[in-house]
């Protein structure tokens, strides 16, 4: 018996040592000061998340009122990244009234950038006809938008309206903008 009682004992010691060694172990990852390896250990950057429509519908009706325009102002968006900063940006196409927001050459195109959970105002472009287009091509960290001008003696073509490191061009009209061909576009935006 009383070797039996002198085995029970010698295990004791042996599972303490193995349970504070585990535990030593297991407690390493979690100190903040133990010495660990650069690699893999990155942590991944914070996840930042476009502000929804809700918030862009918001953002439309107080530059509607900013503007003075009619109550019943009709409108469709779109959600293009167009800075590449992983935020969807807003481009919204005016549809009416007529003679507020269109007009023979055609209608007005806002853009609004997506920004600390809000949207700024980068452009009111007018007029246009859809279809509007984002391009390949960039300036100034934006997509370029293409957008088709025709109407009273004006030839039907396209043009390119690029970012000026503030805003787009308020007009598709303008000298400075240039004609650019169907093999630029990326993507559509409105029909």
């Amino acid at each position: 018996m009383r070797k039996n009682s002198l085995r029970k004992y010698h295990i004791y010691p042996k599972l303490v040592t193995v349970f504070i060694a585990v535990m030593f172990l297991a407690s390493c990852g979690n100190n903040p000061r133990s010495f660990r390896s650069s690699s893999g250990l990155t942590p991944e950057p914070l996840s930042i998340s476009s502000p929804g429509n809700i918030k862009l519908k918001s953002a439309i009706k107080d530059f509607l009122k900013g503007h003075n325009a009619p109550a019943y102002s009709r409108y469709e968006f779109s959600r293009p990244d167009l800075n590449s900063d992983g935020l969807k940006d807003a481009v919204i196409l005016m549809k009416n009234p007529y003679g507020y927001w269109c007009e023979d050459k055609g209608c007005t195109l806002i853009i609004f950038e997506a920004k600390d959970g809000n949207f700024i105002l980068s452009g009111i472009i007018k007029p246009l006809r859809n279809p509007v287009y984002v391009s390949k091509y960039s300036t100034n960290g934006w997509r370029d938008l293409i957008v088709r001008i025709a109407g009273f003696g004006e030839k039907t073509r396209y043009v390119s309206l690029p970012f000026n490191g503030d805003k787009y061009p308020n007009s598709p009209y303008l000298p400075s903008i240039k004609e650019t061909g169907k093999d630029s576009i990326n993507s559509k935006l409105f029909p």
